[in-house]
């Protein structure tokens, strides 16, 4: 992958940078991380991919909300709708 970026996810709280939670733009489009896990991304199309099982914390939910620009509910509708799609690997 070339022109990978990484940048660390801000919180909207304080303003500060938000510990082990990042964003990264690459070709293939953009993801977020929160620790060594990346939870979500979202295609050169728009597509928005889920990993399984995310998220798995209140810190990991609320940062990939933000990325998002979702709540818990239209995150929860968007699932169970299929416009996000869930899958095993991104």
């Amino acid at each position: 992958m070339k022109n990978v970026k990484i940048y660390p996810v801000m919180s909207t709280r304080s303003g500060k940078v938000a510990a082990n939670q990042y964003e990264i733009y690459t070709s293939d489009g953009r993801f977020f991380q929160s620790y060594s896990t990346v939870c979500a991304k979202i295609d050169q199309s728009g597509q928005v991919y889920i990993r399984s099982g995310q998220p798995q914390s209140v810190t990991t939910a609320r940062y990939l909300y933000q990325f998002l620009g979702d709540d818990k509910k239209v995150f929860d509708e968007k699932i169970k709708n299929g416009e996000y799609k869930v899958v095993e690997e991104l």
